[in-house]
């Protein structure tokens, strides 16, 4: 997909939009894991071909990721609790039948994309440097789940 699809995407389903802002924070905070890993590894020199401009430019999305982020967890739960009381609008005999009733809900579903990113923000902050092991940790846990589950139901797993 290009980036015009992906823009035009993005105008087209709101919902779309928490799972593109999550998947830049994953490649913000792998990138500087990376780079903070392999910082003492690699050549003065080699650092030194990075652009300065560059670096302040990570420096600011970082600063700007540390203040927003840590409100995340507060309003990602008042979304939720309040996509579940908006969402009883469903029920109302006239307002029921709009369009518009279909999208209550919705709360739920930003605020619980609100609650994956601030976790992946304090996985961060946990992990540092090695928060890139953290992603085939969580893949590898979830197969494992996966196969115990299809093995207590009998079932072959399959790939």
């Amino acid at each position: 997909m290009d980036l015009i699809g992906i823009f035009t995407s993005l105008k087209n389903n709101i919902y779309a939009i928490p799972q593109f802002a999550w998947l830049i924070l994953l490649y913000i905070y792998v990138i500087n894991s990376l780079a903070s890993l392999f910082k003492n590894a690699l050549e003065p020199s080699v650092i030194k071909t990075i652009p300065e401009s560059l670096l302040i430019y990570n420096d600011i999305i970082m600063k700007f990721i540390d203040n927003w982020a840590p409100s995340f967890l507060p309003l990602g739960l008042l979304l939720m609790y309040s996509g579940v009381l908006i969402s009883f609008i469903q029920t109302l005999p006239y307002i029921g039948s709009l369009k518009v009733a279909l999208h209550a809900p919705s709360g739920i579903y930003l605020g619980l994309w609100m609650l994956i990113i601030y976790i992946t923000y304090k996985s961060y902050i946990i992990w540092g440097s090695w928060f890139l092991l953290l992603l085939p940790a969580i893949y590898c846990i979830t197969e494992v789940v996966k196969k115990l589950k299809s093995k207590k139901h009998g079932q072959l797993y399959r790939y």
